[in-house]
């Protein structure tokens, strides 16, 4: 299985440091007791909040996207509480920058009383290996960039005491050899004196600072982020749905038919994309199958130089039966084996970002609600539209704007999600039926290592933490006065930036506001975890095709129109391994005129797959 190449893949957003937060709602309640994850986390969510836990520069992406993003869409993280995931991550920043502004101090204050050797010793330690540390932006498919060490599940070698007396005597030794080479001389009593001084303020507290913020950042990870009892799959947001009804195809809609911002972009039935591709937050492709049919009465004879007559139905008949048909596909109570446990059945527009500020058919008040306080540029464009402006999109086909079914399966805890698009159009008397099916893999395997943590940490960990904090004490040394500095100018880095943004959407009648990055699909392996996540994912998708496919057949038959050509061509849309003539076709096959079908996903357990060319 390979993961598909797709052309015009959308630009990374530059990173914008934090300054205040955006008018949103408030974070989720404050910080759970000490113990295992509370009942209502799924492991998505624990794995995301341990991923900023441990890796800084994953915390700065969440919080840059989550909080202080005022411009472009917010791109779906399916299955995730990003209120919970942006809590940890503000909090793991504010132990950085604790860090960072004590170690800051240290150095300046080295400067001042020792300048040469403060300054030969940074250069030493640069050349040997230490570097600088660097802060990249968290792209799909890189590195997770630096971490607050990792936990030891192997047993270590060699003894406690040397594994942090070892780095400790390489940096005496530099901080040595700058002195040899400096002006400062350590036969002297002052200038002994002034080498211990700036050995600790050089060493020492940058060591300490750095093990008590990684100690901090684990002891969380801990206490609160380790596996509990299991959410049920099916469950949805906890909060605002609560009380929204939902209609046959499940979307939730108020009694007053208003909009409100979704606060974690998971029940969005608005997607604002960029680029080429429109299902940004659903993971890469997994299967994709389309067809023609003419629709014509049960026993028509072509040749006769007659038209055939107009259907009695339109498309959002069509789209109410699938909805309806494909909800009573979900299992009634968890764990159950009546149906598909973690299925919702919702209707998304997909509209393309640089057409927000044309398309007739959602008035920019509906997009950017709240008055002159929320116009573009000033707010994020809503996720949630009214129901009869989703009632509307159904059966476009024309234009930038475009309706899908979607069918959307949590399994694994919300650790694998199935997202089925089924777009359904009627004209000039033929049925167009296109589905896609996007998989989102388990989350990387770095971000999931509090599922193999006991609740205490041992003493053996605890000074291997120690080591590990001397060894990176080095680089958060040299980059401490940087970071302070690039702190300080946050703010206004932020604004003349949103104010360059603001001048180009006010002369940029094509001004692109889509969403460029889905945190869960940032954090998203590119590999299963088990086989049988792949044989789930095959399984349910099979189930919802041909539910799909069944139910489109019934009603064209309930309506007298002729079925033959689209039940040869629901026996012939196959999926993975279906035997033909004696042989194995791996693929997905669609016959018929007009009719394509194309699988792919992420790919098993081991190195990641390469891109198809």
């Amino acid at each position: 299985m390979t993961v598909p190449s797709q052309p015009n893949h959308p630009p990374q957003q530059p990173h914008r440091p934090p300054v205040q937060p955006p008018l949103q709602r408030p974070l989720q309640p404050p910080r759970q007791p000490p113990g295992a994850a509370a009942d209502r986390q799924n492991s998505a969510t624990r794995y995301l909040c341990t991923g900023v836990r441990l890796y800084e520069d994953f915390a700065r992406t969440v919080v840059a996207e989550t909080r202080f993003e005022r411009i472009k869409a917010r791109a779906p993280s399916y299955g995730v509480d990003l209120d919970e995931v942006a809590r940890h991550a503000e909090a793991a920043l504010r132990d950085l920058r604790l860090r960072d502004r004590w170690v800051g101090a240290a150095f300046v204050f080295s400067l001042l009383l020792a300048p040469w050797v403060t300054i030969l010793y940074a250069l030493i330690s640069a050349l040997l290996g230490s570097g600088t540390r660097r802060r990249i932006r968290v792209r799909k498919g890189e590195s997770a960039g630096e971490s607050a060490g990792p936990a030891h599940l192997r047993k270590p070698q060699g003894s406690q005491i040397g594994a942090i007396a070892r780095p400790l005597i390489t940096q005496a030794l530099v901080l040595l050899a700058a002195c040899w080479f400096g002006p400062l001389f350590l036969w002297s009593p002052p200038a002994f004196a002034t080498y211990v001084m700036t050995m600790a303020l050089l060493i020492g507290c940058p060591w300490y600072f750095t093990w008590r913020q990684r100690s901090a950042a684990w002891a969380v990870v801990r206490q609160e982020l380790r596996p509990g009892p299991q959410v049920p799959a099916q469950g949805g947001p906890p909060a605002a749905a609560s009380d929204a009804k939902a209609d046959a195809t499940g979307n939730a809609t108020t009694g007053d038919d208003s909009t409100g911002d979704a606060t974690t972009g998971d029940d969005a039935n608005l997607i604002a994309y960029s680029g080429y591709t429109p299902f940004v937050g659903a993971g890469v492709r997994f299967s994709s199958w389309s067809f023609a049919n003419r629709l014509v009465p049960e026993g028509w004879k072509p040749g006769t130089g007659e038209r055939p007559p107009p259907v009695a139905f339109t498309t959002s008949d069509l789209v109410d039966r699938l909805g309806a048909d494909l909800a009573e596909l979900s299992a009634r109570t968890p764990g159950s084996t009546d149906g598909i446990v973690g299925l919702e059945v919702g209707e998304k527009v997909f509209v393309h970002g640089s057409a927000l500020l044309s398309t007739p058919l959602i008035p920019p008040a509906e997009i950017w609600p709240g008055g002159e306080w929320a116009a573009p540029g000033l707010k994020r464009p809503t996720d949630r539209l009214p129901r009869h402006r989703i009632t509307a999109a159904r059966g476009l086909i024309d234009g930038p704007l475009r309706h899908c079914l979607c069918v959307q399966i949590r399994s694994w805890d919300t650790d694998l999600v199935l997202t089925v698009f089924v777009q359904v159009a009627l004209n000039g008397g033929t049925l167009y039926l296109q589905s896609d099916t996007r998989v989102l893999a388990p989350v990387r395997e770095e971000y999931r290592v509090a599922d193999s943590l006991h609740a205490t940490e041992s003493a053996e960990e605890g000074a291997r933490r120690a080591a590990e904090s001397v060894l990176a004490a080095g680089p958060v040394l040299l980059a401490s006065v940087p970071n302070v500095l690039s702190e300080l100018g946050a703010a206004g880095r932020l604004r003349r930036w949103e104010e360059e943004e603001r001048w180009a959407i006010e002369r940029d009648k094509r001004y692109d506001f889509g969403a460029h990055l889905s945190l869960r699909e940032a954090a998203a392996s590119p590999n299963y975890r088990n086989f049988f996540q792949f044989v789930d994912a095959t399984r349910t998708g099979k189930q919802v095709e041909l539910q799909v496919l069944g139910s489109v057949l019934n009603f064209l038959a309930e309506h007298g129109l002729d079925v033959s050509d689209l039940d040869a061509r629901r026996t012939t849309i196959l999926n993975n391994g279906v035997m033909m003539y004696g042989g194995s076709v791996n693929g997905s096959i669609a016959a018929g005129t007009g009719a394509t079908a194309t699988t792919n996903g992420p790919g098993g357990a081991g190195p990641a797959p390469s891109a198809a060319k």
